[in-house]
């Protein structure tokens, strides 16, 4: 059952995604503001995928209709698990529930269950349905996950950035794959986390909704996280 194990646990890192998703899935309440939509959001992903969840959302003041200019704020939210599946030489309550939770028994009967083999590929194997039977992690992920807050009253240079990007044109080249001479794509880092940004951005009759982890996307995001980073390693003294 070694390699299952492994599985598991990486199973379990998987699951980080949906509960940080889901932790961020309504506003926050900020007195005497409301919320009017959200700016951008953003996922991380690692080795195990998608790991961490952010959002930027603009707030106005209560009952006005049409907001006077510099009246709204910007919150930035960024949730995520800093607990590994793994002891890695030390305890932690996610390892420990990791270990406490993976029944070797009730896991084998269930393989027969489904017919898997114990020759299996199991890289190839469907995680959903290998532990189909298995206890959820969520809670204990809920349970000790970080959501980290940052209002642009405390960090000005964050709403700066975003008002600095209103009313400006974006730039694009179209370039569908496999129609004409495609760009040379650049490989990713290994082993680097990378984040896949989504803006909602207004324009006659609707939404616009922008998403990608480079190019225009980036090119919107950038200056804001650079500027949230900068005002959070100020607020720990990083």
């Amino acid at each position: 059952m070694r390699v299952p194990y492994e599985l598991w646990r990486h199973w379990v890192e998987a699951q980080k995604g949906p509960v940080t998703l889901a932790l961020l899935q309504q506003p926050d309440v900020l007195e005497g503001l409301r919320p009017r939509g959200t700016l951008l959001s953003f996922r991380s992903y690692n080795d195990f995928g998608h790991f961490l969840s952010g959002d930027i959302r603009v707030y106005c003041p209560t009952g006005a209709p049409q907001p006077a200019p510099d009246s709204c704020r910007y919150l930035l939210r960024r949730a995520y698990v800093p607990l590994p599946a793994e002891d890695y030489g030390e305890i932690n309550p996610v390892s420990e529930w990791v270990r406490a939770n993976f029944d070797a028994r009730e896991l084998a009967r269930n393989f027969r269950e489904l017919g898997l083999a114990p020759d299996i590929d199991w890289g190839e194997a469907d995680r959903a349905q290998v532990f189909s039977a298995a206890p959820s992690p969520g809670q204990v992920l809920a349970d000790n996950a970080v959501v980290v807050r940052l209002h642009s009253i405390e960090c000005p240079q964050m709403g700066a950035a975003i008002e600095a990007l209103e009313g400006k044109a974006l730039g694009m080249q179209i370039d569908f794959a496999g129609v004409g001479p495609d760009q040379k794509l650049r490989a990713p880092v290994p082993h680097a986390v990378s984040t896949t940004f989504t803006l909602f951005l207004l324009e006659e009759g609707g939404y616009t909704t922008i998403e990608g982890s480079r190019g225009p996307a980036a090119q919107i995001v950038d200056p804001i996280l650079d500027a949230a980073d900068a005002c959070e390693r100020a607020r720990t003294g990083a």
